[in-house]
């Protein structure tokens, strides 16, 4: 199903990496384990997985990921080698280079979306109709 929410169909790796909420860093992360950010980092990030900002994250730099999902703050130069999801009360704001591209209704999204070949995107729009992902968009 082409409107699968990314950690549905992906495969969670059992070797993840934390960044909890009360950890602030920098620098230059790469790896192929799954990053889990409800923290705060600045820098850039290159993953051959999954980065999921959780609604406490906050990234500000370059990434590059397989699956990015958002629902906290990323800020900069953004690419996904598959797809981007940002969810209610999530925040992007910089171009986005990615194969697609869901928006729910309640995200701040500020930028330019490009497929990897350059031609422009459409993002796919939502209503989150999940209820336990309702309640954590009303939480915020």
């Amino acid at each position: 199903m082409p409107n699968q929410r990314v950690t549905d169909k992906v495969e969670l790796k059992t070797d993840r990496t934390l960044i909890g909420e009360a950890t602030r860093l920098s620098g230059r992360v790469e790896g192929e384990n799954d990053v889990f950010l409800d923290g705060e980092f600045e820098g850039n990030f290159n993953l051959d997985s999954l980065l999921f900002i959780g609604k406490t994250g906050k990234f500000k730099g370059i990434v590059e990921a397989r699956n990015i999902v958002v629902e906290g703050r990323l800020e900069g130069e953004i690419k996904a080698g598959v797809k981007i999801e940002l969810r209610q009360g999530g925040f992007i704001k910089g171009n986005v280079v990615c194969q697609s591209i869901a928006i729910a209704e309640g995200a701040y999204f500020e930028g330019k979306v490009v497929m990897d070949n350059g031609n422009s995107l459409t993002p796919v729009y939502f209503t989150e109709k999940r209820k336990s992902l309702q309640k954590m968009g009303e939480s915020q």
